[in-house]
């Protein structure tokens, strides 16, 4: 999966180390109604709810973290070539 990634990430991963393995979890089936039914029970508005893309607040944190049925790490490090083009360009 590292390996679909861009350069950056796969520079970051291998030569800088300041991106760690990553890591994907599963979650049970409807986690993400109660993150929004969670969002909207503190004001959020329903109409304009979209699931974040980083969480760092501990109640959020916390709810997922309960849901998780599996998790996966990357076993080993992406390839990457020191002065390897970007895949932008």
């Amino acid at each position: 999966m590292e390996e679909a990634l861009n350069t950056v990430y796969r520079q970051s991963r291998v030569a800088d180390g300041s991106i760690g393995p990553l890591e994907i979890r599963v979650v049970r089936p409807g986690t993400f109604e109660e993150l929004m039914d969670y969002a909207i029970s503190r004001g959020a508005s329903i109409n304009q709810y979209k699931v974040p893309r980083c969480v760092t607040f501990p109640p959020i944190i916390e709810l997922l973290d309960s849901r998780v049925v599996s998790s996966h790490f990357s076993p080993a490090l992406p390839h990457w070539t020191p002065g390897q083009r970007s895949d932008s360009d």
